[in-house]
């Protein structure tokens, strides 16, 4: 179905995600604002460390290392015509 011309959507992405060889499928929390032919947006997920086979960072300098990562992307698509 076609893209809104305007307004704003909060939706869920679902696809698969390869780090160091390892394949896991992530969710995504999407938000998402339209204008014409330009979607601009917001996609985060965290998971931690043993989803995709690696093991938390041990630096002795540092106290300690939250097991979950966090990733962030954000962005601007405009419809190719």
């Amino acid at each position: 179905s076609p893209l809104p011309a305007e307004g704003e959507a909060n939706f869920k992405l679902v696809g698969e995600m390869t780090i160091h060889g390892v394949t896991s499928e992530l969710t995504w929390d999407v938000a998402a604002t339209f204008a014409g032919d330009t979607v601009t947006g917001l996609a985060t997920t965290s998971f931690p460390f043993s989803r995709f086979d690696m093991s938390v960072p041990s630096v002795f300098v540092v106290l300690s290392v939250e097991d979950n990562i966090r990733l962030q992307i954000d962005f601007r698509m405009k419809a190719n015509e």
